[in-house]
């Protein structure tokens, strides 16, 4: 039997605020009156055109972390 290991509590609080970001992302749509595209920068609002340009970097941070937590198990 494979002793008790401790997690890293910062590697799941990093997960975790990167997938409540693409979350927020991927219902924005739903959540915006209008139909303007987010990386249109002439008509996004500075919100949301930072919330899209974030998303690019969350999916591989979570992968990132993800092998990380991995390894360490």
């Amino acid at each position: 039997m494979r002793a008790a290991t401790r997690r890293v509590q910062a590697l799941d609080v990093v997960r975790g605020l990167v997938m409540v970001i693409m979350v927020l992302d991927h219902i924005r749509e739903f959540w915006t009156p209008t139909a303007v595209q987010a990386e249109d920068v002439a008509h996004a609002s500075v919100l949301v055109f930072f919330t899209r340009w974030i998303t690019h970097f969350c999916a591989p941070t979570f992968v990132l972390l993800a092998g990380t937590s991995v390894f360490l198990y």
